[in-house]
């Protein structure tokens, strides 16, 4: 799919890397994991898993 400018900013970006944490369950090597952006969305990844139990 498509991956966006790369941009944190990008809304195409943020759901590349939503859906990448959800299938993988970290980020992409490529990925800045200094970026906040990275950082909601392996919160949101570790939530997810979380709410399964």
């Amino acid at each position: 799919g498509p991956v966006g400018s790369g941009y944190p900013s990008d809304p195409t970006t943020r759901e590349f890397l939503a859906r990448y944490v959800r299938e993988h369950g970290d980020l992409p090597s490529f990925a800045r994991r200094s970026w906040k952006t990275s950082r909601e969305a392996l919160a949101a990844a570790e939530q997810s898993a979380l709410a399964e139990f």
